[in-house]
């Protein structure tokens, strides 16, 4: 069943992609990544402290969290999140922007997160990572 779903997410995200026009990366572990500016040549680890801007959101558009509404980026463990963004965020370097696009398996999966983000939802995230 959980090879079902993740077949199914595989094609939904790809179709998704695609819709938007993105030419996009994928790591090992199955999260999509779009760059729009790499920034530094030295990327975050696991063992990082991160300073990022992020918007997170459903496929549909819902945006669920922003720290660019509210002015203010958040920092932390890059080892303390969502496995998708310990595989995404290294993608970029200091002052590195894009997107990811990250299968519910990597994300929040069958729990989901609160009242925003459903069970088995894909998680977009529109990234800028400011510090490390």
């Amino acid at each position: 069943k959980m090879k079902e779903m993740l077949a199914k997410e595989e094609s939904t995200i790809q179709e998704f992609i695609a819709e938007k026009g993105w030419k996009a990366e994928k790591t090992e572990g199955g999260v999509y990544y779009v760059v729009d500016e790499p920034g530094s040549a030295e990327k975050p680890n696991l063992q990082s402290q991160v300073t990022c801007h992020y918007e997170g959101s459903l496929l549909d558009g819902s945006v669920f969290d922003s720290s660019f509404k509210r002015g203010k980026p958040a920092t932390f463990p890059l080892n303390g999140v969502v496995k998708g963004w310990q595989e995404g965020i290294p993608q970029f370097g200091k002052g590195g922007k894009g997107t990811l696009i990250i299968p519910s398996a990597l994300g929040y999966g069958a729990r989901g997160a609160g009242a925003q983000i459903p069970p088995n939802s894909i998680l977009v995230f529109k990234v800028e990572v400011i510090d490390f």
